[in-house]
């Protein structure tokens, strides 16, 4: 079964050599190795005061889990930087 949980993802501009440290919903296969995050920036949110602090507590977790690199933890590299 496929899992997923808040995680801190390091990317690198290959252009620019910017690096952007953010927080992500990562997914996991059947194995356990991650294999895919959102790219877009997230914003907390909930339905209630109780779900929100929930969700605080969820992200706070990700800073106590090892930070995954986009190149080397996926395989693969998304310009998720914008070049303007």
């Amino acid at each position: 079964m496929a899992t997923w949980n808040y995680r801190v993802v390091k990317a690198t501009n290959k252009v620019t050599g910017e690096t952007l440290f953010y927080l992500s919903e990562v997914y996991y296969g059947d194995d356990g190795k991650p294999y895919g995050y959102t790219d877009s920036s997230l914003i907390a949110d909930g339905d209630t005061l109780d779900g929100l602090q929930e969700l605080r507590d969820r992200l706070n977790q990700a800073f106590e889990e090892p930070v995954l690199d986009a190149e080397k933890d996926f395989g693969h590299w998304e310009d998720i930087i914008d070049d303007e």
